[in-house]
């Protein structure tokens, strides 16, 4: 049973707005990523998960970039949109807020698509900066050949839906017709396609190294809902910066 005053908590936390709730509690949730503030555990469980301060310390330190509102758990979490869940940092991903080497691992799921290619060398140049020698990063982009294939071979239904991949109109598997691809106010903002030759080269050209083609081995979100219709649907490239 939650305690009346937590209950009262409750309903004003879900009548705020999530870019409010998240830019209020960002200090605390860093703080808890970081290994402090361990006072959050007297609040109780249910607002602790509505305030998105249900975390647990990041040792070493692993960033996800650009998670919005699916956030990995066991990570830090960066983002430029203060709306996205667990949020410990609102930045963009070519200016990220930590030195040099302190980051073990980065995470980048469906967000290098975004950058512009005349923002590629300096957005890589940052992710390679932050990272420990040795370090990781995990780049998961839209598999251009493989929704080429799709659209290929697609019905006119699935030629619509692989508008979303193509161009980035946030719509899904779903959308099947021009009106459920994107309403007339949506821009697309997807800027670069990738294979794996090209995302190989970005990385490359940036000083990464040891990089490995983890499209058959890893799934994520994007794989799974769009199965039916492409077969891989997210490129999955890791590398490392050189020791």
């Amino acid at each position: 049973m939650i305690p009346s005053p937590a209950r009262r908590a409750l309903r004003v936390v879900r009548s705020c707005g999530r870019g409010v709730l998240s830019s209020s509690t960002r200090p605390a949730r860093r703080a808890l990523c970081r290994g402090g503030a361990a006072w959050l555990a007297l609040i109780p469980t249910p607002l602790r998960r509505a305030l998105d301060l249900d975390g647990s310390p990041v040792r070493p330190l692993r960033v996800e970039l650009g998670g919005g509102p699916f956030p990995t758990p066991g990570y830090i979490h960066v983002d430029h949109d203060s709306r996205s869940r667990h949020l410990e940092y609102r930045a963009d991903v070519w200016d990220l807020p930590f030195t040099e080497g302190e980051v073990e691992e980065i995470l980048a799921v469906h967000v290098l698509e975004h950058v512009h290619p005349a923002r590629l060398a300096e957005t890589l140049g940052e992710w390679r900066r932050v990272l420990r020698p040795g370090g990781a990063v995990q780049v998961h982009v839209p598999n251009g050949p493989a929704v080429f294939e799709s659209f290929r071979s697609g019905t006119t239904a699935t030629k619509w839906a692989l508008m979303n991949p193509l161009f980035g109109y946030g719509s899904g598997p779903e959308a099947a017709t021009p009106g459920q691809v994107a309403d007339i106010r949506t821009e697309p903002d997807h800027c670069v396609v990738y294979d794996f030759s090209l995302l190989e080269s970005v990385l490359r050209d940036a000083g990464f190294a040891e990089i490995e083609d983890l499209t058959r081995l890893v799934s994520d979100r994007h794989t799974l809902a769009w199965g039916e219709i492409v077969d891989r649907m997210s490129l999955v490239v890791r590398a490392r910066r050189p020791e």
